[in-house]
């Protein structure tokens, strides 16, 4: 197996494991009211527009905060 194979079955392994990780925390995560909540019968979908900005902002504080 070559070594791009490996850096990639990595990188997937990671990613699957993140969105795990995120489903979990999305799911204790405050709703904030920029998120949009679509309920109708047989559908469900939740978007975290607000949240997601609130998360990026906290990573980048962080990321750069330890980067130094």
């Amino acid at each position: 197996m070559g070594t791009a194979l490996k850096i990639f079955y990595l990188y997937l392994i990671v990613t699957i494991l993140l969105g795990l990780f995120a489903n979990f925390l999305m799911k204790n995560f405050p709703r904030l009211p920029g998120d949009i909540d679509f309920n109708r019968p047989g559908i469900r979908a939740y978007i975290p527009f607000a949240s997601a900005i609130v998360i990026s902002i906290l990573l980048t504080i962080f990321l750069n905060y330890f980067s130094y």
